[in-house]
């Protein structure tokens, strides 16, 4: 196995252990757990059977680390709590999103408020996170070798499984579902909403994957392109920014997720 497959067979393997000890009801436990087995099992074939699709197979890896996990999510998370210090939230929240709200209250005030020329921008630079992975390992595949590909997934996916697998254990919903803004979102907002509506299981990853990945592809890409780094790097800080700045994301989340892409490549050069 290369080093990224045999980390996302790990992640599988993981979740499909830990399935049991989440407080979802037996049926999910159930799914969730024969779903990892199936990913590890899908992670071993492939790497078996060699060949092209094992570069490609990281993409479905992704889609399936994302997703599985909410399978061991309660969907009712435990000890609601009304919290009404929270100016525009009227429903119930559980003590981890109160966290959430208030380091989010504290960092925004330390953080400049974005122009409204920029916000279009900033929309456009969050939608551009899902092409990003593949336009990465695109460049990477052709402008590298076969080291520097296996570095680029092993980079991307330890960033991107780190902050899915907290899923189950640290529910939370997204700022803007908490505390709905009054104002009318911008057009490409409302296109990534429609987008996370659609392809999302609609619960905020902790940390942020969006900026963990998006800045891990820029790092991994460092090595083979200084102007394919750049380029990229640019589009993960407008990620980053963006997914702050819009609240599809807390602040916290967002900076976790860069300190987790640098981790994880620190972990892969010292390789």
């Amino acid at each position: 196995m290369r080093t990224y497959e045999g980390l996302s067979a790990a992640y599988f393997l993981l979740l499909a252990i830990a399935a049991p000890f989440t407080g979802v009801d037996p049926r999910r436990r159930a799914l969730g757990c024969v779903s990892a087995l199936a990913g590890a099992l899908g992670v071993w074939i492939v790497s078996a059977v060699g060949g092209g699709v094992r570069d490609w197979a990281p993409l479905v890896c992704i889609a399936a680390a994302y997703w599985i996990p909410a399978l061991l999510v309660t969907g009712n998370p435990a000890h609601p709590l009304i919290d009404t210090r929270h100016e525009g939230i009227t429903g119930t929240i559980t003590r981890f999103e109160r966290w959430l709200l208030r380091n989010d209250a504290v960092l925004r005030q330390h953080v400049p408020s974005v122009p409204g020329w920029a916000v279009p921008a900033l929309e456009i630079a969050y939608l551009a996170c899902y092409p990003l992975v593949p336009l990465g390992f695109l460049i990477a595949s052709v402008a590298g070798t076969a080291d520097d590909v296996n570095r680029f997934w092993t980079a991307v996916l330890m960033s991107g499984y780190t902050c899915y697998g907290t899923l189950p254990w640290l529910q939370s919903r997204p700022p803007r579902v908490l505390a709905p803004s009054p104002d009318t979102p911008h057009v490409v907002a409302r296109v990534n909403v429609v987008a996370l509506s659609r392809f999302s299981h609609r619960w905020n990853t902790f940390p942020s994957g969006h900026a963990a990945m998006s800045f891990a592809v820029a790092a991994a890409l460092a090595p083979i392109s200084t102007p394919a780094a750049i380029a990229t790097g640019v589009v993960a800080v407008g990620v980053a920014i963006g997914a702050a700045a819009g609240r599809y994301h807390y602040a916290i989340d967002v900076l976790l997720g860069g300190i987790v892409a640098g981790l994880a490549m620190l972990v892969v050069f010292g390789l």
